[in-house]
């Protein structure tokens, strides 16, 4: 049953049957589906587990509106086995029923942004605003969060490619920059140090008038992007 993991191995039904695996695959013919490479599935059970599966996305989904996405681990079930529910995820995201990404996953067919009030549009515009006026020294999230539906929001910009979400790991702090911001910060570095001069993080942050909590994840970000390259505890513009 999908309780007890709704998935066994072929080795372990051939021990049992004291038969060999083509025999025994030709025995269980159709109402077994194979699952990876050595695993065997009923597919009532594996129609179980897929619709209990998006039954649940669908539920968090009805109840986080305006989250563009749910964490994988919350949507799956500790019950069933890992093989099984990677079967069911690759099989749903091949048809295009789910979108995964990474530890998220989202049902095809979710439209956070079609669930907006005029007023949480408003205040989204209003974030936005916000962090393009204060450009490379935002405030950081608990100054920005006032509303309960605030971080989703800032998660649907986030998604929409409007505002950046940047994670300072000293610090373990989270920082949202306006993309137009850090753009413009982008060509201000190069125009600062041109033909591949070297600079340290410091000579950035005084150029991008910012502090050190804001330019450490800058800098990784441009980085990541190709923008800049480390060499040492200097960069330089690719």
């Amino acid at each position: 049953s999908a309780e007890q993991g709704g998935s066994a191995r072929l080795s372990d039904i051939c021990r049992l049957a004291r038969a060999l695996e083509a025999p025994v695959r030709a025995r269980l013919g159709e109402a077994f589906i194979q699952i990876g490479d050595s695993a065997v599935s009923p597919a009532a059970i594996l129609g179980e587990v897929r619709d209990a599966y998006i039954a649940r996305l669908a539920a968090y989904h009805a109840e986080h509106k305006l989250r563009a996405r749910a964490p994988r681990a919350e949507i799956q079930r500790a019950r069933v086995a890992p093989t099984l529910l990677a079967h069911v995820e690759e099989s749903l995201a091949d048809e295009g029923v789910i979108r995964l990404t990474g530890a998220h996953v989202a049902l095809a067919a979710h439209a956070p942004a079609d669930h907006l009030t005029p007023d949480q549009r408003s205040r989204m515009d209003g974030l936005a605003r916000a962090l393009k006026d204060q450009g490379l020294s935002p405030a950081g999230p608990a100054a920005l969060i006032e509303a309960p539906a605030d971080a989703d929001l800032l998660g649907l910009l986030v998604d929409a490619g409007e505002v950046i979400r940047l994670t300072n790991v000293s610090l373990k702090q989270t920082l949202f920059f306006h993309a137009e911001a850090v753009s413009s910060g982008a060509e201000v570095l190069k125009a600062s140090f041109p033909g591949g001069a070297a600079f340290t993080t410091g000579e950035a942050r005084e150029t991008l008038q910012t502090s050190r909590r804001h330019i450490v994840p800058l800098l990784e970000y441009f980085d990541a992007a190709g923008l800049t390259q480390r060499r040492g505890d200097t960069r330089y513009m690719v």
